[in-house]
């Protein structure tokens, strides 16, 4: 199972406000490979706007589109 503390709040947040959030990438592979994970990526049906909007306030997040609706997270 892949946990991130910064990731699964993410996830718990857009679950709680009716989206869906999957780990996707590199961290599915690695925990799979028992391969050490070194950043997490997820994708959401959130469109951007709600993503900002929805953690306009959480100062720890920095985000980039990369392709709309899909949400780049840096944690």
């Amino acid at each position: 199972m892949i946990s991130n503390k910064g990731a699964d709040y993410i996830i718990e947040q857009l679950e709680k406000n009716g989206y869906e959030c999957y780990y996707v990438g590199g961290c599915v592979r690695n925990a799979y490979l028992n391969i050490k994970i070194d950043d997490y990526d997820l994708t959401t049906n959130a469109t951007p706007d709600e993503i900002c909007n929805l953690f306009s306030s959480k100062k720890f997040l920095k985000c980039s589109v990369i392709q709309a609706p899909t949400i780049c997270y840096h944690l």
